[in-house]
């Protein structure tokens, strides 16, 4: 695959992500849309959320969030605003038949990222390391996604910023794994899985279960 066509097809995804994810923050001033709506504050929060649609925003701190099966947005920082994120931990546990999104720092802010985990169940999910749509530097993001078509970012979707030593594994699925700037780590499960922005002088070291490389 040519440099060209790599880079359109990771904003491709990144777009396809983002029209995703804002058609579920649309919903989230009509409260009634989601089963909870949970909101952190500035300090280290624990906010777990049950089953269905639920929506969950850690802000400032380090923070731990958890949801069960559902149609789930979690966000680690800001939904919307800019500040540095914190080092935060996100498991969501959507099924076969749900799609979820998962964002370790900011959603529309920019910021340096922090050192976040993010685990994601077998539904259809988008894990983003740093912030959706914001610029600033990487953290060092570990991205674990379950058996399912994911899309995982281990940096900014779209905005600049130093990129961090990210490690992805993606279970299995046809899955998309876009690490960024950085020493990046891959792993990926059965199926036919793409390796996007890989850049081995940067210390990007990939499985060879991982099909397409580029």
């Amino acid at each position: 695959m040519t440099m060209q066509k790599s880079k359109f097809l990771i904003i491709m995804m990144a777009t396809i992500a983002i029209v995703a994810t804002t058609v579920q923050f649309g919903l989230v001033s009509h409260q009634q849309a989601y089963a909870e709506v949970n909101i952190g504050t500035e300090g280290d929060d624990h906010i777990r959320s049950g089953d269905g649609n639920d929506f969950n925003e850690g802000r400032g701190g380090d923070d731990k969030i958890s949801s069960d099966s559902g149609f789930d947005t979690n966000i680690g920082d800001n939904q919307f605003g800019a500040g540095d994120g914190g080092d935060d931990k996100i498991k969501s546990d959507s099924e076969s038949d749900e799609f979820g999104t998962n964002i370790g720092d900011n959603n529309f802010g920019a910021g340096d990222g922090g050192d976040d985990k993010i685990k994601s169940g077998d539904g259809f999910t988008v894990n983003y390391g740093d912030n959706q749509l914001g610029a600033g530097d990487g953290g060092d993001d570990k991205i674990k996604s379950g058996d399912s078509r994911d899309i995982n970012f281990g940096d900014n979707a779209n905005g600049a910023g130093e990129g961090g030593d990210d490690k992805i594994k993606s279970g299995d699925g046809d899955d998309t794994n876009i690490g960024g700037g950085g020493a990046d780590k891959f792993n990926c499960g059965k199926g036919n899985d793409q390796v996007t922005d890989f850049n081995a002088d940067e210390g990007d070291k990939a499985n060879k279960n991982c099909e397409n490389v580029s």
